[in-house]
C-alpha cells in the first residue's frame, strides 16, 4: 500500500489518477498535474484537504473513507484552493465531518458545484432540514446523497425557504396546474396532427377512417359479393353414403374366382369318394 504521492512530476498531462484504498495520509505530490480532470484518493488516512492549488482542470475529487472533519473547518479549507472554476463532483461521504466544521459555508463559494455528497457525517443528523438546506445553498446542484434534485424539487424547496409551508402549498398547486396544461396541450396537439394525416389522406384519395359500427356493415358487403361457392354458411352439410356401380373388371374378377373354385371342387370330388 502506498504512503505518500510521489513519481508523479513528469506525468504533466496525466488526466485521471486513482489512488483509492491505500495508507496516504497527506494528498501532496499533485503540483505538476495540471491537466488532471478526475483524482480519486478514496479509503484512505486523509484528515486534511490540501494539496490541489495547480489542479486547474480538476471536475471530479473523490475523498469518501477518510479521516476528514477531525481538525474542524480548516479541514475543509484546502477546497477553496483549487483554482479550476469547473470542479462539479465531490464526494467527503463517510468522513468526520460535523456541523461544527461548517461546511455548508465552505460548498456555497464552490459555484460549480453539480454532484455533492456528504452522507456518511454526522453533519447530516445534526443539521435540520438537511436536504432543503442543501438544495436552498446550492443554486446549480443536481445531485445530493445519490439522489437527483429535479427542477419541481427545487422549486418547492425554495418555496418554502421564502414563506414555509404556505408558499410550498402554494407552489405545489402551480407545478400541477402547470403539469395539466401542458398534459392537456399534448392531447390537443396530437389531436390535430391525426387530423391534418386524414385530411392529406384524403387529399391523395384515401378512404376515409371507419366510423363505429361501419366495419361489420363493411364486412357484411364483402361477403355478399362472393361467389356462392365462396361464401361460408354456418349449417352443417349432411354427408350421406353413395352406392357405388362395380366395374366390368370387377364382374370379371369375381367369374375368374368362380371358376377357379368349380374346378377345384371337380378335382377333388373322385378322391373323395374313392
Amino acid at each position: 500500500a502506498l504512503r505518500a504521492i510521489e513519481g508523479l512530476g513528469t506525468l504533466t498531462t496525466l488526466r485521471c489518477q486513482y489512488l483509492q484504498d491505500n495508507i496516504i495520509e497527506k494528498n501532496h505530490g499533485l503540483e505538476s498535474l495540471t491537466q488532471l480532470d478526475t483524482l480519486n484518493l478514496s479509503g484512505n488516512y486523509i484528515s486534511k484537504i490540501e494539496g490541489l492549488e495547480k489542479l486547474s482542470s480538476l471536475t471530479t475529487l473523490i475523498l469518501s473513507k477518510n479521516k476528514i472533519g477531525t481538525g474542524g473547518a480548516s479541514d475543509l479549507e484546502g477546497l477553496l484552493q483549487c483554482p479550476s472554476k469547473e470542479l462539479a463532483v465531490l464526494d467527503l461521504g463517510d468522513n468526520a465531518i460535523t456541523s461544527d466544521a461548517k461546511p455548508i459555508d465552505t460548498l456555497q463559494q464552490m459555484p460549480g458545484l453539480k454532484v455533492l455528497t456528504l452522507s456518511g457525517n454526522n453533519v447530516v443528523g445534526e443539521t435540520v432540514h438537511y436536504r432543503r438546506t442543501l438544495i436552498i445553498a446550492l443554486q446549480n446542484l443536481t445531485y445530493l446523497d445519490d439522489m437527483p434534485v429535479f427542477n419541481s424539487e427545487r422549486r418547492v424547496t425554495e418555496a418554502w425557504g421564502r414563506g414555509g409551508a404556505q408558499e410550498e402549498a402554494r407552489e405545489r398547486k402551480l407545478i400541477k396546474d402547470e403539469e395539466t396544461a401542458r398534459d392537456l396541450a399534448n392531447i390537443k396537439a396530437l389531436e390535430e396532427l391525426m387530423a391534418g394525416g386524414d385530411k392529406q389522406a384524403e387529399e391523395f384519395g384515401a378512404p376515409p377512417p371507419l366510423e363505429d359500427g361501419d366495419e361489420e356493415e363493411e364486412n357484411a358487403d364483402v361477403t355478399h359479393d362472393l361467389p356462392e361457392t365462396l361464401q361460408t354458411t354456418t349449417e352443417p352439410k349432411e354427408v350421406t353414403e353413395q352406392p357405388t356401380t362395380p366395374t366390368t373388371k370387377d364382374v370379371e374378377h369375381v367369374e375368374e374366382q368362380k371358376g377357379s373354385v368349380e374346378v377345384q371342387t371337380s378335382t377333388t370330388t373322385p378322391a373323395a369318394a374313392a
